[in-house]
């Protein structure tokens, strides 16, 4: 694959090449694996966003969806440290994968396999993209990204920034879709939880334009020592904060 071919397959590199405004890149920064049972629930993401143009709304939880969300909360916040493999397919149809670190709060690092040289580190303040080809580090504020959602300290659906906007029970999984009222406009995130043990397996990032990209978890292991420095990026001359 030439440098032209990795620009457009890669949404790093696409959104520096076509300076891309920021919040077109925020939802590329995880583009995913579309997993299939995404694809059944195609429909369900159309009505979500339906429902958020149109009044902007949370939705009405039944006794079922609280106890759900509830009994998520409780095992979402017993993990303090996740390792895991990951696998990310752009809206483009490309495909990456890598390691995922994750330490709460605010910490994750996604280290892409080769080709890919990128590296991306949530140090509980920033969202930071390294180009490792070029040596080049963009920053976005994390606590306006979607993503930021998944290491927040302690995960609370009735916390004020988090407004529940649909609840998809099935089989052996849960879907929440959430978004933070604060920043509507970044747009908004399902995450797929097992039920038996609950368990982050999948998430989904939907942006204003209806752009998604889904991130797959495997081989995860729980509440391991994992180095803190593996969250710190080194200081590079040419850093760039993208407001």
């Amino acid at each position: 694959m030439d440098r032209r071919d990795r620009l457009t397959a890669n949404p790093f590199r696409a959104g520096r090449a076509a300076s891309l405004s920021r919040r077109a890149v925020l939802p590329l920064l995880l583009a995913p694996l579309l997993a299939p049972a995404f694809r059944a629930q195609a429909q369900t993401t159309a009505q979500t966003n339906a429902q958020i143009q149109a009044d902007g709304q949370g939705a009405v939880l039944t006794a079922e969806d609280s106890a759900a969300l509830e009994r998520i909360a409780a095992a979402v916040n017993e993990v303090r440290t996740l390792k895991a493999r990951f696998q990310q397919i752009a809206p483009d149809g490309s495909v990456t994968a890598g390691q995922f670190l994750m330490q709460r709060p605010g910490r994750m690092r996604f280290d892409y396999d080769a080709p890919t040289p990128i590296l991306i580190v949530a140090d509980g303040t920033w969202l930071t993209l390294v180009d490792q080809e070029v040596d080049q580090v963009t920053r976005f504020p994390l606590g306006e990204t979607p993503i930021g959602m998944l290491v927040r300290d302690r995960l609370s659906f009735t916390d004020a920034t988090i407004q529940v906007l649909e609840v998809v029970r099935e089989p052996g999984a849960t879907t929440v879709v959430v978004t933070d009222p604060r920043n509507r406009d970044e747009g908004h995130i399902a995450m797929v939880f097992t039920d038996d043990p609950v368990g982050l397996r999948e998430w989904r990032v939907t942006d204003s334009q209806n752009l998604q990209t889904v991130v797959a978890l495997s081989d995860v292991e729980l509440n391991i020592a994992i180095d803190f420095r593996q969250f710190i990026v080194r200081e590079r001359t040419d850093v760039r904060p993208d407001r």
